[in-house]
Parts: C-alpha cells; sequence; structure tokens
C-alpha cells in the first residue's frame, strides 16, 4: 500500500466542490430545457388534433359557406359615384369662413385634401386652421359640430405660437351628389 498517494484534505474538497457544481449545472441547465420539451410536445399534440378536427370539420363549413352566400344583385342600379365639384368646394369654403368670422376668428387655411378629390367614397376631407381666441373655439367647434354636411371630426390641436393661438383640425364632409 505504499504505492498509492494520499489525498489532501483540501484536495478532497475541491474535487466535492467541483462535482457538486458539475450536478447543479447539470440540474439547473438540462433539467428546465426537460421540462419545456415536454411541455413543447404537449402542445405540438394539442395542436395536431385540433388540426385534425378543423380537417374533419372543413367540408361542413365550406357546405354552410356556400348557402350563406347573398344571392348576386340583379338589375338592381348602382349609385353613380360622387365627386367633387367646384361650386360644392368655393360653398364649404365661404360657409367656413363665415361660420369663422361669426365668432371672430380667423380664417388661415381651408384646403381640401388632394387624396379625397380623387377618391369616390362621397367624402371631402378639408384641412382647417383658425387663429383667435382660445375661448371662441369652443363657440366655433360648437357650430360646426351642427353642420349637416360635417361626417366626423379627425384630429384637433391648438397652439400657442407667440401671440396667438391657432386651432389646426381634418374635417370630413359629405359631398353633395
Amino acid at each position: 500500500m505504499a504505492g498509492i498517494p494520499k489525498l489532501h484534505p483540501r484536495s478532497i474538497t475541491f474535487i466535492f466542490i467541483c462535482l457538486v457544481g458539475v450536478t447543479a449545472m447539470a440540474l439547473l441547465g438540462l433539467l428546465p430545457n426537460h421540462l419545456e420539451l415536454q411541455e413543447l410536445r404537449e402542445e405540438a399534440n394539442q395542436l395536431e388534433m385540433e388540426i385534425q378536427r378543423q380537417e374533419a370539420l372543413s367540408p361542413l363549413v365550406k357546405k354552410l359557406v356556400q348557402k350563406a352566400k347573398p344571392m348576386a344583385l340583379q338589375g338592381l342600379e348602382q349609385p353613380p359615384p360622387r365627386e367633387a365639384s367646384e361650386g360644392s368646394m368655393a360653398a364649404l369654403s365661404t360657409q367656413l369662413a363665415d361660420l369663422a368670422a361669426e365668432h371672430g376668428l380667423t380664417l388661415e387655411m381651408a384646403v381640401p385634401d388632394e387624396r379625397s378629390l380623387v377618391d369616390t367614397d362621397g367624402h371631402l376631407v378639408i384641412n382647417l386652421r383658425l387663429s383667435g381666441d382660445f375661448f371662441r373655439f369652443r363657440e366655433f367647434l360648437m357650430s360646426l359640430v351642427q353642420q349637416a354636411n360635417l361626417a366626423r371630426m379627425e384630429t384637433l390641436r391648438i397652439e400657442t405660437l407667440n401671440d396667438r393661438r391657432e386651432l389646426s383640425t381634418r374635417l370630413v364632409f359629405l359631398q353633395a351628389a
């Protein structure tokens, strides 16, 4: 027995710490991956079962969709597409200028959006900018929303520029046919 060297207690401690570290790394690194892999397999099995159910129901759904399709509109006249006319835009600009003057505001800009001039959806978009007293903006907006041809107001921004306040908005009006 003289040929076997004795290990120093400190070396045994280091070997033990290394074995514990390797075991901990294996458990902390491999165990969560293994558990996650099992969860993914279960989820894949559930999805596969759902796909099989959907494939089984597919012919039935196709038949129901075919039965539910509306019949073609035969013989019904479609309304002609609406176009913006010069007179309606001028009248609208005059109407907005009169409304602004009525409330003591200055109409800085009332410009139609070029995309709405080309579209045939029956809407005219106008970018409007007014300046004046902040407290008169509310009265102007209340009068504006009472206009019959106003469909919606998309944006509203009030800014203070030097000594005046500006109200900028994007209005969508219904066009006359």
